[in-house]
């Protein structure tokens, strides 16, 4: 079913606060995934052969960070759709709008890890040498690169090389970008009569290819088109629900514990595949984003303010959270002050709050200015007629 588009001059389109409160649950978890990539690598299988047994049970979903991923890209073919198809912009305007809307923060982000890494370097390269994780590597030690070489990596070089070694999250930047932009495109004419086609074939096309981040960008756009038929039965719906929980534990690395449940994801293809994520984690997060917008119990979790809270910092608590696990924390972790089980308890525990002001403050002094200045902005650009 296709929306009726509307006048430039109309308002924003209502948001889903229940997608608002799952984005911030998700950012949650990466946050977590990423500490136990920093502290306990031994739980994971990308950095085990014989991780932990906790690697094994449901408890794995707080720390696999594969899958919020895979339900940000989701969640954000569904916000483009909804935009692009309430909002009769030009497609170009729209593209613009949406790589300043990632680039202002992410240049933001890597200043600040710079800034960071400028202090607490010798003390990153300290819990390099003592805790043995490969995670910490990604990250600049005392080789920092020039400060105006932090600000070009997050306003550019992250949207072509799809990497960064001052905030490794930003690996994420390209895709949202370019997947942002072929919705926009499918969506950019008022009348489109083969879009929902070209939506399912894109998704069928990037399924075949193992390109399974923008696999999610299809299937969230097509959940905003079926988003009002299929009213199946809370209990259908709380089947997928648990169904897709089950399948955000398939990363990867964890398949290849499996052989049995990784055979498509070594499927042999005409182009290199999606190491990112897995196709099961990919299926998972399309049914869970499908699922909590009509499972009533879910739904009231998800609009309660500790969830909305997060949604609304959630970009900026993606963004700010490696820098200071890799300088902060990464100091905390080689103190030696007291002994290491004590040390990662108090890690732990100081670890959320400190994130999550890091996130409040980076949310309205970076994130919430750049979203207005450029809603301001298109409206100059393109005024109501």
């Amino acid at each position: 079913m296709q929306a009726s588009p509307v006048h430039p001059s109309a308002s924003t389109p209502k948001r889903d606060t229940v997608f608002d409160g799952l984005r911030g649950v998700a950012a949650l978890v990466v946050t977590f995934s990423h500490f136990v990539c920093a502290f306990l690598p031994a739980w994971l299988p990308i950095y085990s052969a014989s991780p932990a047994w906790i690697a094994h049970t449901p408890l794995a979903l707080l720390f696999n960070g594969s899958f919020p991923v895979a339900i940000f890209f989701v969640l954000s073919g569904f916000v483009i759709a909804l935009t692009a198809s309430k909002l009769a912009y030009p497609a170009l305007l729209n593209c613009g709008v949406r790589y300043f809307r990632l680039a202002v923060p992410a240049c933001a982000s890597t200043v600040y890890a710079w800034l960071l890494l400028k202090f607490f370097a010798s003390d990153l390269e300290s819990a390099r040498a003592a805790l043995g994780s490969l995670w910490l590597y990604d990250t600049y030690g005392r080789d920092l690169p020039s400060f105006m070489a932090a600000f070009r990596n997050g306003l550019v070089d992250v949207f072509y090389t799809g990497d960064s070694a001052f905030n490794n999250v930003l690996w994420t930047m390209k895709k949202e970008f370019l997947g942002s932009c072929v919705i926009y495109l499918l969506y950019s004419r008022p009348v489109f009569r083969f879009r929902l086609y070209c939506l399912i074939t894109g998704l069928i096309a990037t399924l075949c290819i193992q390109r399974f981040a923008y696999t999610a960008f299809f299937a969230g756009a097509l959940i905003y088109e079926t988003r009002m038929t299929h009213q199946y039965s809370q209990f259908s719906h709380a089947i997928l629900f648990a169904l897709s929980l089950l399948l955000g534990m398939l990363t990867t690395p964890f398949l290849d514990l499996y052989p049995t449940l990784s055979v498509l994801n070594h499927m042999p293809t005409l182009v290199p595949g999606d190491t990112t994520m897995s196709l099961w984690v990919t299926l998972g997060a399309i049914g869970l984003v499908y699922s909590v917008r009509h499972l009533r119990a879910v739904r009231s979790v998800l609009m309660a303010w500790p969830a909305q809270f997060l949604g609304r910092i959630s970009f900026g608590l993606y963004l700010t959270h490696v820098p200071l696990l890799c300088t902060l924390f990464a100091g905390m972790a080689v103190s030696g002050v007291l002994p290491w089980p004590m040390r990662l308890t108090l890690m732990a525990v100081a670890y959320v709050p400190v994130i999550l002001i890091a996130g409040y403050i980076f949310t309205r002094l970076v994130d919430e200015p750049t979203l207005g200045g450029l809603h301001r902005l298109r409206k100059w650009i393109w005024p109501a007629r």
